[in-house]
């Protein structure tokens, strides 16, 4: 069973117009970045490494090494248009904080039911305290503390896209 490794993925870097050397005129393209990133269950975790940039033409798909960007010297090339791709984070502030609310919302009523279901028994409260504590330790308190994590990670993204957005403005 494979249980970690790493794997390849790209980023758009930028965007704009260039001289395509295949098309022979002006095309749109996007400045692509290749990373590699280790993974846990195939799920990339943390980058690894820099494996290069290419650029790739939005016409013909054929891509180019970085360079092209900077023109051939021929008549019909200019120096390409670059526009910087700034990544907007709102959907996955949205997604953590709206989940973390829910699993919150989860572990306390969770903790709520077992707290009733202890002091309902009929035995009385103190019976079993012991596995009372020992419950509400393993089922709810952990969900709670996700909860936790994820809403405050959530605000914390949105906070920090908010800032990305207004200092672009």
């Amino acid at each position: 069973m494979i249980i970690y490794g790493h794997r390849q993925r790209e980023t758009d870097v930028a965007t704009g117009e260039f001289y395509c050397p295949r098309c022979q005129s002006r095309r749109a393209f996007k400045h692509k970045r290749m990373d590699r990133y280790f993974t846990l269950f195939f799920i990339p975790l943390f980058r690894i490494g820099h494996l290069g940039d290419y650029v790739e033409c939005q016409t013909c798909f054929t891509t180019f090494k970085t360079d092209v960007l900077k023109g051939t010297g021929q008549v019909e090339s200019q120096p390409a248009q670059i526009r910087p791709i700034t990544p907007n984070h709102t959907r996955l502030g949205w997604l953590l904080a709206v989940m973390g609310g829910g699993a919150f919302l989860c572990g306390g009523i969770l903790g709520l039911l077992i707290t009733v279901a202890q002091l309902t028994d009929a035995a009385g409260p103190t019976n079993n305290l012991e596995g009372f504590i020992g419950l509400f330790i393993l089922c709810p308190a952990p969900l709670v503390v996700l909860g936790i994590v994820a809403l405050a990670g959530g605000v914390f993204v949105l906070w920090k896209n908010r800032q990305k957005v207004s200092a672009a403005a």
